[in-house]
C-alpha cells in the first residue's frame, strides 16, 4: 500500500494485446512480464516501469504504520522502536499490575502462529496472556477467547497502549491476536484482530474533514490511523 506503483486491472485479452504491442526497446518505459524472457522475473503479472522516475520514502522507518502515515502526508522523523530482546521488565510489571492478568508468557520476538502453538498448553493452565513482538514495532497479545473473553483482550490492549504512550516507548501498534482451538489446533481468528495504533499528528484526513469531506476506511486502515477522522469502516473478513 505504500509502494511506488499503481495497480491496474484489465481484461485478459487486453492484457495479452498490451504485451504484444508494447515496444520493448522504449528508452523511457520498460515492460516486464512472465513472458519477457527474464529468468529473474518471478512475478505472475506484468510490470511497466518509468525508468526516469524513482520515489524514495522520506520517513525514517519502513513498516505498516510509517508507510500509511506517509501516504497521508505525515513524515515520521523518528523511527518506531523495536524490542529484539523483549519488552522491559518495568513495562511488563505495570501491564500485569494494571490488567490484573497475573503474569505473561513469552515476551520475546516470535511468529504468531508458532508462539501460540508452543505456549497454548501453558496458556490454558495459567490463563496468562501470550505477549510477544516481531521485527516490527508491535506489542502483540494473544489468548484463547473461549477461555478469556474477547472484550477482556481488547481492554488489555488499551491498557498496553496507554502504558506505552505514557512511557514514551514509541511503539507503533498494540495488536489483539485472538485465537480458538479448531480441530484440535490453535487457530488465529483474523476477523477479531484489532490494531491499537499510536495517534498520528496532522494528516490529509484532517484536511478532508476540515473541507467537509468524509472518509471510508477499508480493512484495518481505521486502526492504523487510530480511527482519526474515519467516518465509516468496511471490514474485510475471511472464513476460518
Amino acid at each position: 500500500p505504500w509502494d511506488d506503483d499503481i495497480d491496474v486491472v484489465i481484461p485478459r485479452p487486453d492484457y495479452e494485446r498490451l504485451l504484444k504491442l508494447f515496444d520493448k526497446q522504449n528508452d523511457h518505459y520498460l515492460l516486464e512480464s512472465p513472458y519477457s524472457g527474464n529468468d529473474d522475473y518471478y512475478y505472475t503479472y506484468a510490470k511497466l516501469y518509468d525508468t526516469e522516475t524513482t520515489l524514495v520514502e522520506k520517513s525514517k522507518g519502513k513498516d505498516t504504520t510509517t508507510g500509511h502515515w506517509e501516504i497521508m502526508g505525515l513524515v515520521s522523523e523518528r523511527p518506531f522502536s523495536t524490542f529484539p530482546e523483549g519488552f522491559p521488565k518495568e513495562l511488563i510489571d505495570k501491564f500485569i499490575d494494571q490488567t490484573g492478568c497475573g503474569g505473561v508468557l513469552a515476551n520475546i520476538p516470535a511468529s504468531g502462529t508458532a508462539i501460540i502453538e508452543k505456549l497454548n498448553d501453558e496458556h490454558h493452565s495459567t490463563k496468562f496472556p501470550i505477549v510477544y513482538t516481531s521485527a516490527d514495532s508491535v506489542f502483540q497479545i494473544a489468548l484463547d477467547t473461549d477461555m478469556i473473553p474477547l472484550e477482556t483482550l481488547y481492554d488489555w490492549c488499551k491498557i498496553a497502549r496507554r502504558l506505552l504512550d505514557e512511557g514514551d516507548y514509541n511503539v507503533a501498534r498494540v495488536i489483539a491476536r485472538p485465537y480458538k482451538i479448531i480441530d484440535g489446533k490453535p487457530t488465529r481468528i483474523s476477523k477479531d484482530r484489532r490494531d491499537f495504533s499510536m495517534v498520528p499528528k496532522h494528516t490529509y484526513l484532517d484536511d478532508i474533514k476540515d473541507e467537509g469531506g468524509k472518509v471510508v476506511a477499508i480493512g484495518k486502515i481505521e486502526d492504523i490511523l487510530s480511527k482519526v477522522n474515519c467516518r465509516w469502516k468496511i471490514l474485510l473478513t475471511k472464513k476460518v
